[in-house]
């Protein structure tokens, strides 16, 4: 799904830059976490960026200061990452609530980038008991995500635990805090 939008092509990269007004690029500042997998994505995308013209300046904040830098809307371009959230919609809920919460100092509390349709199915997904149709849901607002890209998301690590057969009801979290483990026990 994703490489209908994703596809490399500098020459229709430059042209919008170009379209916009911006031939000879910009600077902007990228906010990461320091020591943390978010400063070398940045470090990535200031690399290609640069192929663009675009000059991307990277601070690295420890963990409070860059959390409070979120919270309160104040970067231009922040790197940063998700956690394991235990259901579809806490992925997107940013884009289904522009003007509630963190997202509405993103998005000038509804006034700067939202989508009606994109409202409309998260308030109808989040009550939805059928999988089925929740499903389409789901899909649909990942689908005005990336059209729209009001976050442009970089990169998924992949989580893996090994274990042995003996070894029942663990799951992998995205967390690092491995809570499958609270769940875990061994058959004889």
């Amino acid at each position: 799904m994703a490489a209908n939008w994703f596809a490399f092509d500098l020459k229709g990269a430059k042209q919008l830059m170009a379209d916009a007004g911006f031939a000879d690029g910009f600077a902007i500042t990228l906010y990461a976490i320091a020591n943390h997998d978010a400063t070398q994505t940045a470090e990535v995308v200031q690399e290609q960026l640069r192929a663009i013209n675009i000059e991307v300046e990277i601070i690295s904040e420890e963990i409070g200061t860059f959390a409070q830098r979120v919270g309160e809307g104040t970067f231009d371009w922040c790197s940063t990452g998700r956690g394991m959230r235990p259901d579809p919609t806490r992925f997107v809920n940013d884009f289904g609530a522009p003007d509630q919460g963190v997202a509405a100092k993103w998005f000038n509390n509804g006034d700067g980038w939202s989508n009606e349709e994109l409202v409309g199915l998260y308030q109808e997904a989040l009550v939805n008991l059928d999988s089925a149709t929740r499903h389409e849901q789901i899909r649909r607002i990942q689908e005005i995500v990336l059209e729209e890209a009001p976050h442009i998301y970089i990169c998924q690590p992949y989580k893996f635990h090994a274990v042995r057969n003996e070894v029942k009801d663990m799951y992998v979290a995205f967390n690092d805090f491995h809570t499958g483990l609270r769940t875990t026990w061994l058959s004889a």
